[in-house]
C-alpha cells in the first residue's frame, strides 16, 4: 500500500507577522495554534503521514507545544 505524505514548511520568519513564524502564532481557545490546524486538515484530508520542515531552532518550541498539547 502506498503512504501519502506532505510537508509543512514552517521555517520562514516573515515580516508581515511581525518576525514571528505564522504556523507558530496562536489561534485557537484552547492554546492551539496554526500548525495545529493545518496538522489537523492534512490528517483529515487522508494523507498518512505529515512532514515538518523547520529550522533547528523551533525544536524545543514545538517539542514544548506538543508536550502541553498531549497533557
Amino acid at each position: 500500500m502506498n503512504e501519502a505524505a506532505l510537508d509543512i514548511e514552517a521555517d520562514g520568519i516573515k515580516s508581515p507577522f511581525g518576525g514571528e513564524i505564522k504556523q507558530l502564532k496562536p489561534a485557537g481557545s484552547n492554546g492551539e495554534i496554526i500548525m495545529d490546524y493545518s496538522i489537523y486538515d492534512v490528517i483529515e484530508s487522508g494523507f498518512d503521514k505529515v512532514v515538518l520542515l523547520f529550522e533547528k531552532i523551533w525544536k524545543k518550541i514545538l517539542k514544548r507545544h506538543t508536550e502541553r498539547l498531549l497533557k
